[in-house]
């Protein structure tokens, strides 16, 4: 039976025999509620069909596939094949060339050993030779080496003594130098105390004058300001007095008591001429 979508096709699946697709003619009569059973079982059968259908093309198409990769791989194994019986011969042939250069190698190997043999020879009498050379220069050349560290040792020791010479020397300056400078600044610091206080001295004087002539300038300025003040007032009191005629004040001092013993004072056309 084949298993369909949904409970009432399964049902129907159930009871398809197994030529599935093919249409069976029903024995009884459909009845109004069994058309919609029937519709969707003729189109699960359409579908099953195409599935069907679909099935044996896909199948087809693999079998032809299979048979294409089947000649395919056929062909590969006789390439390969070929292939490989051309590198067999290649090799063959290869070492066929090599063997022949081997066997000339053989011939001459002999040869070459002669001549090896006698170039051993001939350089063993060379480093004889040799052998003997260095050691006479090796016995130069420690007798020089000999020489060389006597003079380097008396030369270090004429540097030491003349080192230590020269030490001694230069502690006697630097003693010389300390007391020179412990001198020089007992003096300075005494004159710089007495800078110190002599510029303390200078700026009290300072002040001191700075305060007085503080002082002084103020009393100055008051005094000015007094003056002008003065001098404000005097102009004020000779504009009041600028037309004021003396002749009448005369008069009126002979009429109250005559006394004579008033100055006669001229009038203002008297004092401007």
């Amino acid at each position: 039976a084949l298993w369909l979508p949904g409970a009432e096709a399964n049902q129907a699946a159930a009871v398809l025999p197994s030529g599935v697709g093919a249409q069976q003619p029903l024995s009884h009569h459909a009845g109004p509620t069994e058309q919609p059973f029937r519709l969707q079982l003729k189109t699960l059968q359409a579908q099953v069909a195409d599935l069907q259908a679909g099935l044996a093309t896909e199948a087809l198409e693999r079998r032809q596939d299979v048979g294409s990769l089947r000649a395919f791989l056929v062909q590969e194994v006789d390439d390969r094949r070929l292939s490989i019986q051309k590198i067999e011969h290649h090799v063959e042939q290869e070492v066929h060339r090599l063997e022949m250069p081997q066997q000339r190698l053989r011939f001459d190997f002999g040869d070459l050993r002669i001549a090896l043999e006698k170039a051993h020879d001939a350089q063993r009498n060379d480093y004889q030779d040799l052998r003997k050379q260095l050691a006479d220069a090796q016995a130069r050349f420690q007798n020089g080496l000999d020489h060389l560290r006597a003079d380097h040792e008396l030369q270090g020791q004429q540097m030491n003594n003349a080192m230590e010479v020269e030490s001694q020397n230069r502690n006697v300056a630097l003693k010389a130098l300390e007391a020179r400078i412990s001198a020089d600044y007992g003096r300075l610091s005494t004159d710089l105390d007495q800078t110190t206080n002599s510029f303390a001295e200078f700026k009290r004087n300072m002040d001191e004058d700075y305060k007085q002539t503080k002082s002084s300038t103020r009393n100055l300025v008051r005094d000015v300001e007094y003056i002008f003040t003065n001098m404000r007032q005097v102009g004020l009191i000779a504009d009041n007095f600028k037309g004021f005629d003396w002749s009448s004040l005369q008069s009126v001092t002979k009429d109250a008591g005559g006394d004579s013993s008033l100055p006669s004072t001229p009038c203002q056309g008297e004092v401007e001429n």
